[in-house]
């Protein structure tokens, strides 16, 4: 997808390193509790008009919620 190419033998190496603590975790929710004023959520879609041009559009929460 990015373009880079791994080995199966790197990425099972990799596996086996990687942490399986549930505080990491924990972790990444702390983040997001301590960080949820500051997230802006966003979603980016396209819309086929009728003249088979896109149409796109951006959709994010409004102001005050």
């Amino acid at each position: 997808m990015l373009g880079f190419v791994v080995s199966e033998t790197t990425v099972s190496r990799w596996i086996r390193r990687a942490p399986r603590h549930p505080e990491s975790a924990q972790r990444g929710l702390a983040f997001l509790r301590n960080h949820r004023e500051a997230i802006v959520a966003l979603d980016f879609f396209t819309v086929p008009t009728l003249t088979y041009s896109m149409l796109y559009c951006q959709l994010g929460p409004a102001a005050g919620s």
